[in-house]
């Protein structure tokens, strides 16, 4: 290998998975995407949690073609959000928008510095904030008017709610709910109870969290390997 080729495959990027407050700890998390170490880099005000990833592996085309690899996809989209939801642990975050990645530091911190307001907001607005996910499985020829009302009533019980798309044919609701930790035990203490009214409509419910606020969270979001912008 000549020093050209080693050179390339020696350089890394940055896998950027979200901000925390600048004075939060060290991640407790050892290993993250493709079982590289979460190291936070401090600047502008905020702890941002990376891993180095090599390339040309983590290069825009090669990491968009690998996205398209099942197998793939699901074992990065797990380390992403296994690094975040520990994340919850050490304070507000505001999760990245998966495969963020970045060429250097220095693009991270042009990054932090451009959206330096909105990052500070976002992290003020989450303190003691989690997201839930909501999944309402429902009868073929079952649905509609009942869970657009389970819905409402969740919603009015939150500080925000999202509906979201789902391929799944069975899923007749899908959405995120933003709870704050106080209430998050009254939260799921409702579901449970919607779950056991619904049971005989042929509706069931399937409440996951808490995560960070992956949709409510306005943060950068970029798709495969971005430079500084």
């Amino acid at each position: 290998m000549d020093v050209r080729s080693a050179a390339v495959v020696d350089r890394f990027a940055l896998w950027v998975y979200g901000v925390l407050d600048s004075d939060a700890p060290g991640p407790a998390r050892g290993q993250g995407v493709d079982g590289q170490p979460v190291e936070i880099v401090r600047a502008d005000g905020f702890a941002a949690l990376v891993s180095r990833v090599p390339c040309p592996r983590f290069d825009t085309h090669v990491l968009c073609r690998s996205l398209q690899e099942r197998r793939t996809f699901e074992a990065l989209v797990r380390a992403h959000q296994d690094v975040l939801r520990e994340a919850l642990a050490l304070g507000a975050v505001v999760p990245f928008g998966f495969a963020t990645v970045l060429e250097n530091e220095a693009a991270l911190r042009a990054l932090l510095k451009r959206d330096r307001a909105r990052l500070t907001e976002g992290l003020a607005r989450l303190r003691g904030m989690s997201e839930w996910s909501l999944k309402a499985y429902s009868d073929e020829h079952r649905g509609g008017p009942l869970v657009d009302a389970l819905h409402e009533r969740l919603a009015s019980t939150t500080t925000g709610a999202a509906r979201l798309p789902s391929a799944e044919r069975c899923v007749a609701l899908h959405a995120a709910y933003l709870v704050t930790e106080a209430e998050a035990t009254v939260f799921a203490g409702l579901v449970w109870r919607l779950a056991r009214e619904h049971d005989a409509d042929g509706i069931s419910l399937e409440l996951t969290g808490p995560w960070p606020a992956f949709h409510f969270s306005q943060a950068p979001a970029t798709a495969c390997l971005t430079g500084e912008r």
